[in-house]
Parts: structure tokens; sequence; C-alpha cells
């Protein structure tokens, strides 16, 4: 696999940094006698002896729970890779991220602000002994920023982020900067914390929170290894009736 990265960041208000970087790697990994370990490099002239590597360090290696790779089947087709993204430049990205510290220290310049941006691109080959052949290009785009605001002995902390492989319309510094401001304007007024009971209100954001224990349970690892709570119980309900929750891993660009 190969990557090629840029972005840029920005801290109290002001450019501190800019990075680029490129980067070629090779993944060998062998599965043997009910074990399966895997060895690293980046460079191609010691490919020989990653293989000799890794045939080495099977006989220790992790407890492997598959024998065999699957042969090739088909696969639903999913957009992952944008020319647009690939084109982005840090020029671009330091204008953005300008323009949200600017938004931000128009309404109070003492706020501690920190912004960023950055752009991802990659090409993996996958190829197995069963037969899988199978080609990946990939990019992704971040912008993001937030703030921390003292008063006293009062701190406010906030910051929003938006991320995508396509550059869309999601691509919106001031979207970023009017959520920031929207919370600043509401945290205007410190309010005395209530006594007793009280009704929690979530917003979206903080719902994903709730659902980590759900994401740790579905993830195929812990299923197979037997620590998920929800193995071996396919067609029971173990949610509220209330909610909905929908897999779609062939959204064009998600990710």
């Amino acid at each position: 696999r190969r990557w090629d990265q840029m972005g840029c960041s920005f801290e109290n208000g002001r450019l501190k940094e800019t990075e680029a970087s490129r980067g070629l790697a090779y993944d060998i990994e062998v599965v043997a006698d009910g074990r399966r370990v895997s060895v690293t490099g980046n460079d191609p002239a010691d490919l020989p002896g990653l293989v000799d590597r890794a045939v080495t360090l099977v006989r220790i290696g992790s407890a492997a729970h598959f024998s065999a790779y699957p042969a090739p089947a088909s696969i639903t087709s999913v957009k992952t890779y944008s020319p647009e993204t690939a084109a982005l430049s840090r020029e671009r990205m330091i204008e953005a991220c300008r323009a949200i510290v600017d938004a931000l220290k128009a309404y109070d310049p003492d706020l501690f602000i920190q912004v960023g941006s950055g752009r991802h691109e990659s090409e993996t080959l996958l190829a197995t002994s069963g037969g899988v052949r199978h080609h990946v290009r990939e990019t992704h785009w971040g912008l993001g920023g937030g703030v921390q605001r003292t008063q006293g002995t009062d701190m406010l902390f906030t910051g929003y982020g938006r991320g995508w492989r396509d550059l869309n319309e999601l691509w919106d510094p001031d979207w970023i900067s009017r959520r920031v401001l929207e919370d600043l304007r509401n945290g205007e007024a410190v309010a005395d914390a209530p006594a007793g009971k009280a009704t929690l209100l979530l917003p979206p954001q903080a719902f994903q929170m709730l659902l980590t224990p759900l994401v740790m349970g579905v993830n195929g690892r812990n299923v197979i290894k037997g620590d998920s709570p929800l193995r071996g119980r396919i067609g029971e309900q173990v949610l509220d009736p209330c909610l909905t929750l929908t897999d779609n891993p062939h959204l064009d660009f998600a990710g």
C-alpha cells in the first residue's frame, strides 16, 4: 500500500505547522497450523526476506480463528476515490482554517483557538492464496476547529469538524465557525446546576457515545473471539423497539 497526505494546523489562532508525507509499506500475513502472524516492511527489495520472517514467526503467532483465506466472490462496487480531494492543496486548507479563525476572533479575540485540516490519499492491493486480487484507491479530507473560553473559574470548550472522501458541499468552513459561535453564545450565561432529578437532553453528537458498546459488540473480531454479548443472538430483540439502526456499507464516499 502507498499513501500521500498533507495538512495544516493553527494554534491560539495562528498557523503553527504544515506537514506533508508519503509512504510505502508491505504487509505479509501467514496462517498455518492454527496460528497467524503479520510482518511489515517498506523496502521492495526485501520482500523475500519478509516472507521468510513471516513463515518462521507463524509458529509463535496468535491463535487464528480460520484455516484458509476465502475464494474470490462478487462484491458491491463503492466509490472511495475523489480526484477533487486528491487535488486539495495546502493553500486551500490554510485559507479555510484562517477563515474559521477570523470568524471566531471577530466574536472574541481572547479565545484560545485551534483549527486544522488535512487530506489523505492511499492505494492498496490485496492478494491472498485463496485467489483474491482486490485493488482500492481512497481519499479523505478533514476540517475542524475548536475553542477554549476561560472566564474566572468557568471554562467552556467546544468544537466541530467534518470529513468525507469526496470534496463536496460538506467542505464549508463557515458551517464550522457558525456552530462554534452558536455554542459560545449559548454559553454566555452561566446557570446554576439543578438540584435533585433533572431532565437531560442529549444532542445527536452525544448519542454516538452511547452506541460504543453496541459497536464493539458487532465487531467481527469480538464476535469470533466470543467477547461480544451479541454472539449467538441473531433474531433476538436486543434494543428498545423505539430504536432503529441501519448499517449501509455501500454508501459512496462514506467514511
